[in-house]
């Protein structure tokens, strides 16, 4: 059940951060996943982390390209001249006529291949003016072989790099995905507060109408009447402000997603955020530890502290495989002597001022340090785990208040109707119930949104496996 829960979830978070290649223009309206499909399209810090790991995988292309054929092509023209003999020391030349004694040029096509084993493979061809041509082959291989190449250093390093930065990409995906939906959830608890804000001002002005009329038929005080006159103003204010802070949050959520302020959001998506709430783990089918031991496969952070790790304990791999000890054959052939050399070089470093020593110690501070962080911030995750369980506690917590007080709500204006009917309260009084009643409304529903962004960030902590956006387009056919 679990498993599936979760498939299901990686599947609809997955479809929700493919890039959309289409752009909404002249729309009136989207829905919320067109609006966070945009926003993955345009937001800058992700469009940058996109060009990091571009530029990453062009590098990873660039180091397999040299490792290819390589062919240069080079011509020359050169001119020497005669400048007369020098009469002494201080540079007196004798003559001033200057005399072109010799001329000429020459084409150069050099072929190379460097290969992965260490093998390299140079060819030159040469051809003058004077239809004199040569050729020569030259060829080297390292017999006494401890590392790889610095090509293929250089191509392992890069592509920790690489991965690194597709695991910042995915955790920042996933920090703007569970902030943007906070984000929209608030916006519409606002709408709805704007709402019962101004239900209640209307009211408030309604009974201020009547007090008047009630005073000038000398039935109210002057005191309750300035009472009704200062609750119209609160209400007021109270709505401009709700009102404001609807809008300022509308605007920044639309500046987020990089949205023309002409575009629309619809507000009614209930059915899309009822779809993904679905699809969150349910943290009772699981203990504490099968939730750490996945949050340890999975989470971002650990994976790059994994990456890092890695590397530093191949570079002291490498370091060791190196040795004092260089073995390597050579051979060449030269066509215009007709002649083919094979031979062996060997060399051992002696002494190198202890600098062996100091590199190697070097090296394995950097791998204590890499097992450091790793320990560490596995124990900073388990603290996490263990917070957001705190958190989803607190929020279900909250969630059975707001029942049991919106169900005394809706039971007190229930009775309040019938007290109306019956003629023992006013319809101010009426009104007022319904206004408590639908604060009490808003207040449940804030305490299901908290518990939805709860549970999405649970998931996401427990759960980062999410498909590769940039290689793996699985989802390209069903869109």
């Amino acid at each position: 059940m679990y498993r599936n829960k979760i498939t299901y979830f990686k599947i609809s978070m997955a479809i929700l951060i493919i890039f959309c290649t289409a752009t909404v223009v002249d729309a009136e309206e989207i829905s919320l996943k067109e609006a966070i499909s945009q926003g993955l399209n345009n937001n800058l810090e992700i469009k940058q982390q996109q060009n990091n790991i571009n530029n990453l995988e062009r590098q990873l292309q660039t180091i397999r390209a040299q490792q290819g054929w390589q062919i240069k092509v080079s011509s020359n023209y050169s001119e020497v001249i005669s400048e007369g003999e020098i009469l002494n020391a201080a540079g007196v030349l004798q003559s001033t006529n200057n005399l072109r004694t010799v001329s000429g040029s020459s084409s150069t096509l050099s072929i190379n291949r460097n290969f992965a084993s260490g093998l390299n493979i140079t060819q030159e061809a040469v051809y003058n003016d004077e239809n004199e041509s040569d050729y020569g082959v030259l060829i080297s291989y390292p017999l006494f072989k401890g590392a790889p190449t610095e090509s293929e250093k250089s191509y392992y390093q890069q592509e920790q790099e690489f991965l690194k930065a597709k695991n910042d990409l995915n955790s920042l995906i996933e920090s703007k995905i569970t902030a943007w939906l906070g984000d929209y959830l608030q916006i519409l608890r606002l709408k709805s507060r704007k709402e019962n804000a101004d239900l209640q001002l209307k009211n408030a002005q309604k009974t201020y109408a009547e007090s008047q009329e009630l005073y000038k038929n000398s039935q109210l005080s002057q005191r309750e009447l300035k009472s009704a006159e200062a609750a119209v103003i609160d209400a007021e204010t109270n709505y401009k402000q709700l009102a404001n802070q609807y809008q300022n949050s509308l605007m920044s959520f639309k500046l987020a997603l990089n949205l023309d302020k002409e575009i629309e959001i619809a507000l009614n998506n209930k059915e899309y955020l009822n779809k993904i709430s679905s699809e969150l783990i349910n943290y009772q089918d699981n203990n504490f530890e099968n939730m750490y031991k996945n949050l340890l496969k999975t989470d971002y952070d650990l994976k790059s502290a994994v990456i890092n790790l890695r590397l530093q304990e191949k570079q002291l791999k490498w370091f060791r495989g190196g040795g004092r000890t260089d073995i390597n054959l050579s051979g060449s052939y030269n066509y215009s002597t007709d002649r083919s050399t094979v031979g062996v070089t060997f060399s051992y470093d002696l002494f190198d001022g202890s600098q062996r020593e100091f590199n190697e110690k070097n090296l394995k501070d950097n791998i204590q340090l890499a097992q450091a962080n790793l320990a560490n911030l596995k124990e900073s995750k388990k603290l996490v785990l263990e917070n957001q369980l705190s958190s989803l506690n607190a929020s279900l917590n909250k969630k059975k208040s707001s029942i049991l007080k919106l169900e005394n709500a809706e039971n007190q204006f229930e009775l309040a109707g019938e007290q109306y009917d019956s003629g023992l309260i006013t319809k101010k009084e009426l009104k007022q119930q319904e206004i408590s009643y639908q604060q009490s409304k808003i207040s449940y529903q804030e305490a299901l949104d908290q518990l939805f962004i709860v549970k999405l960030e649970l998931t996401m902590l427990i759960y980062n496996d999410y498909l590769d956006i940039f290689n793996r387009g699985v989802f390209n056919e069903k869109k």
